[in-house]
């Protein structure tokens, strides 16, 4: 994980989630990324068929994208409003005062985790809350903006309402 997500509460008494960056993780992935990269010769002497410059800059290039704060910021905001008018779809509320390079602050949602709600709920909530996940990521796959970490961990479940959370990765 690159970062941390806590409680926090504002000075007007609401919650909300604050994710924070680790420290001086983006300069340890630096230095890492740097000596791997020393290590691509090596690594292409022993395995020849594979692509291994290709997977080294995906790598990269996706660990770059989850430390990017500001872009998770605008992917909130963006999946926010493209999913607006959905109600069994929803993102948390973007707090930009308190979002920044380190940090991104968002409504406290509560819910439901996923083994929970299965256990829980009845086949009739479970399916519109399937149909839900499957409209939430056909539309951003079709619209080429989706988030590329989807897994239960990152939904929260209100009867048949699926609240969709981490963006770092969209």
């Amino acid at each position: 994980s690159v970062s941390h997500v806590h409680r926090a509460v504002q000075q007007d008494g609401s919650e909300v989630a604050l994710k924070i960056l680790l420290p001086n993780l983006p300069s340890i992935m630096r230095s890492d990324f740097q000596i791997l990269r020393t290590m691509l010769p090596v690594a292409r002497w022993l395995m020849p068929d594979l692509p291994l410059p290709e997977f080294y800059q995906v790598l990269k290039q996706g660990l770059e994208r989850e430390l990017n704060f500001g872009a998770e910021a605008q992917a909130i905001s963006k999946l926010k409003e493209r999913f607006r008018p959905f109600p069994d779809i929803h993102v948390p509320d973007l707090i930009h005062s308190l979002s920044g390079e380190h940090t991104v602050a968002m409504s406290l949602e509560r819910g439901k985790n996923f083994h929970a709600f299965i256990a829980e709920a009845s086949q009739r909530d479970r399916d519109r809350a399937g149909q839900a996940i499957v409209r939430f990521v056909v539309t951003s796959v079709k619209e080429r903006f989706f988030n590329s970490d989807p897994h239960p961990g990152n939904y929260l479940f209100n009867g048949p309402r699926v609240t969709f959370l981490d963006f770092g990765a969209a």
